[in-house]
């Protein structure tokens, strides 16, 4: 709400935006303030008193709005997770089985192990990946080398594998540039809205791809109100850290506390 109003008032106080706005801001306040001095003094009848008053107002005022701020102090927020009945996932090249891609959609679907959820939860997913044609280049996602195969290679085996069970849908990003991805995710998040798919009901999985198509997904998922989840390891060593190479598990994290987007 507070975002909303101060959309409303910038235009008023910031010339740069709309000159004649902002002159008929300063218009509009003055009258303001000589009415509230008017009403003031017909009450108070000191002009020092309503200076006093006026400075005590502004302490007042600095006081609260500190503490509002620390109150909302913007932090990264890891939420409890919930298996959803939608999924987009990006999808990068690798091993073509038991990938992070593989691993996301696996614990919507399933669960931790298949017994968690024997029917399966998931119910619509969307792969994103680079061409099926490589890029050429020295891009991140250039030819893969010996041992790996390719993101589209492993989006044709999940879309074969979960045939039937899981409204699979692949959509071609350029894996090398943020905005054609957020373009991307925009237009799924909409077909999601579409099938009936609510902020609770849709996760957001940024793990695989490259860079590029991590921070395009990302900043469209919370700027349209989403958060947004990826696959680490699951265990820990002595001192704390994730231990690679170990099982993975997913993690959720809410990003909106700190964005404050007009969505929540």
């Amino acid at each position: 709400m507070w975002r909303r109003l101060n959309v409303l008032i910038d235009p008023l106080l910031t010339p740069s935006r709309a000159p004649w706005v902002f002159m008929l801001g300063i218009v509009l306040f003055s009258l303001l303030a000589n009415a509230i001095y008017d009403w003031l003094f017909a009450r108070v009848g000191s002009p020092l008193t309503i200076g006093l008053v006026a400075a005590l107002s502004i302490v007042v005022l600095a006081l609260v709005t500190e503490w509002y701020r620390r109150r909302l102090r913007r932090t990264l927020v890891s939420v409890a997770l919930q298996p959803r009945r939608g999924l987009v996932v990006l999808v990068s090249q690798g091993t073509l089985r038991e990938g992070a891609t593989e691993s996301a959609i696996h614990y919507h679907y399933r669960g931790k192990n298949d017994e968690e959820r024997p029917a399966g939860a998931l119910r619509y997913c969307w792969l994103l990946t680079s061409p099926s044609e490589p890029v050429r280049g020295n891009g991140p996602e250039a030819e893969p080398p010996l041992g790996r195969v390719s993101a589209w290679a492993i989006a044709t085996y999940l879309v074969e594998k979960y045939a039937g069970r899981i409204e699979m849908h692949v959509v071609q990003i350029d894996p090398n540039d943020p905005v054609d991805v957020y373009h991307k995710v925009e237009n799924v998040l909409r077909e999601a809205e579409d099938k009936g798919l609510g902020r609770n009901d849709l996760a957001v999985n940024f793990k695989g791809g490259t860079k590029e198509m991590s921070v395009g997904m990302v900043l469209a998922a919370t700027t349209h109100g989403y958060s947004v989840e990826t696959t680490l390891p699951g265990e820990r060593d002595a001192d704390g850290y994730r231990k690679a190479g170990s099982p993975s598990e997913v993690i959720m994290l809410d990003l909106r506390p700190i964005l404050q987007s007009d969505t929540d």
